[in-house]
């Protein structure tokens, strides 16, 4: 699928809820091999709103929109939105992401694969630094995914 394909499949989902698959390679230790991840993400909402996400509210101790917007510093780095809330860029290598929103029905299924063969989290473990593993099983409210690892939507 094309970029162009990609954009206007999301513009087509905006607000709804959908399911990606998306893959990316691995941060691994030197010497290992090369360990591809892949993740289908069920339930969830294309375009995100940060400020009016009901979780991001009372973290900031806020009740509404407008509150919350004052309390946040916006898009971190160089990230700038190319089609508010759902499509942003990064201003500094052109790479553009689709904005997702999770909720507690939002399930994650992951997959490992080396050499092109699937195996086992457990296989690869070794193999991945701290920061590509999530010990806590934790979920962001808010993730941004490259449009170029997308591999599915629907």
């Amino acid at each position: 699928m094309t970029k162009k394909e990609m954009v206007k499949k999301i513009m087509n989902k905006k607000a709804q809820f959908a399911c990606v698959t998306y893959s990316k390679t691995c941060k691994t230790k030197k010497g290992a091999p090369i360990v591809t991840k892949v993740t289908r993400a069920r339930n969830i909402r294309i375009g995100a709103d940060y400020n009016s996400i009901k979780a991001v509210q009372e973290l900031k101790g806020t009740t509404n929109t407008e509150d919350t917007a004052k309390e946040n510093a916006g898009l971190v780095g160089a990230m700038k939105f190319v089609a508010y809330p759902y499509l942003i860029e990064n201003e500094k290598n052109g790479k553009e992401y689709v904005r997702i929103n999770t909720n507690k029905n939002s399930k994650f299924d992951t997959r490992y694969f080396i050499a092109g063969n699937e195996v086992s989290k457990e296989e690869v473990l070794d193999y991945l630094y701290a920061s590509e593993k999530n010990h806590r099983g934790d979920v962001p409210v808010v993730m941004n995914i490259g449009l170029d690892s997308i591999l599915e939507l629907h």
